[in-house]
Formats: structure tokens, sequence, C-alpha cells
């Protein structure tokens, strides 16, 4: 019988077993190509999720230190504006992208 290792708790599972005895991760469902498939994916989507909340918070900074200004300058507050948007669109559709894709 062969045996393989459990991706969530590590312990030596068959590979014939529907749910590791340790912890219930569901064995027979996720090969190994598919659960490193995830992995990879999960990790390219959180880069990108760090990246869009950065657009984000230099966004909200430059309109901030804008506003504080005496004479702010109107482009600028756009900017801030805009790279708020973007950032928030962007952060939106990698998280709906996501779901959809580890959903089905």
């Amino acid at each position: 019988m062969a045996m393989t290792e459990c991706p969530e708790c590590g312990v030596e599972v068959s590979e014939k077993a529907e749910t590791c005895p340790k912890c219930a991760y569901p064995i027979a469902m996720f090969t190994l190509n598919e659960v490193q498939a995830v992995e990879q994916t999960g990790k390219k989507a959180k880069l990108q999720i760090f990246f869009s909340i950065l657009m984000i918070v230099l966004g909200i900074t430059i309109f901030i230190l804008q506003l504080n200004r005496e004479e702010p300058i109107q482009a600028t507050i756009i900017l801030g504006l805009l790279l708020v948007f973007i950032g928030s669109i962007w952060l939106l559709a990698v998280r709906f992208f996501s779901w959809w894709y580890h959903g089905r």
C-alpha cells in the first residue's frame, strides 16, 4: 500500500484514504500537482493583494498630505484619489478571481 504525506498536518496517510485520520483533510480529492497549483496561485494572489493595498495606502497618504498644505495642488489630489480607486478595483478583482478560481 502506497503512503503519502498529508499536505495539512504532515502525517503519513494511505493514498486510498479519503481523509487524513489526524486532521480530516481530504486526501483522495487532491493530487500533489493540484495542491501545488493552489499553493502557487495563493502566493501570486497574496502578492497582488499586497501591492494593491500598498497602492491604496500610497494614494491615501498623497491625498492627506496635499489636503494639509495651505495651497494644495489639484493634480496631486486627483493622483491620490486615482491611486485609491485603482488600488481598490485591483484588490476587488484579485479577491473575486481568487474566489472564482478556488470556488469551482
